[in-house]
């Protein structure tokens, strides 16, 4: 899946357009794309993901937004 992908899946979750992506120049060794090929893991260890990526990420969000006291409690103590 390309960033640009992932990025366009997350403002689709809130509907929000293209709009509100900050487009910087590429620095180098940039990853335009992470990958995860689980064959080997299937062949070797009967291993496949539990989860669908595209509803998983989904539950990624909500956690979240329903969350915020959480994370934004450890965000603001990191920008001190």
């Amino acid at each position: 899946m390309r960033n640009i992908d992932l990025a366009m899946l997350v403002l689709n979750y809130f509907n929000k357009d293209e709009s509100w992506i900050e487009w910087v120049k590429d620095r180098p060794g940039h990853d335009f794309r992470y990958a995860v090929d689980y064959r080997k893991a299937l062949q070797e260890l009967d291993y496949s993901p539990k989860f669908k990526f595209d509803k998983e990420i989904e539950n990624v969000i909500s956690w979240y937004v329903n969350n915020e006291i959480w994370w934004k409690k450890r965000k603001d103590q990191k920008s001190v």
